[in-house]
């Protein structure tokens, strides 16, 4: 049994989240998401599939929508 989390690559964490892959390096750039280098500091950059999901659901912000403003003129 394998309990390593699934490993993606910049590019299927782009599709799967809707982001250009520029994205994903800023999110990565600010610590949003971890990177994972198994070859070292030039290999192929990983990201874990869980983490990215739950980072990104943390780095949403609800903004609550204005109350209806009461017309008053009739």
């Amino acid at each position: 049994m394998n309990t390593e989390n699934a490993r993606i690559t910049r590019k299927e964490v782009a599709e799967l989240l809707g982001v250009t892959e520029r994205t994903v390096n800023r999110w990565s750039a600010r610590g949003l998401i971890r990177t994972y280098r198994p070859a070292g500091p030039w290999g192929l950059a990983y990201y874990d599939r869980e983490e990215v999901l739950s980072a990104v659901g943390r780095a949403t912000v609800d903004v609550p929508l204005p109350e209806p403003e009461t017309d008053i003129s009739g």
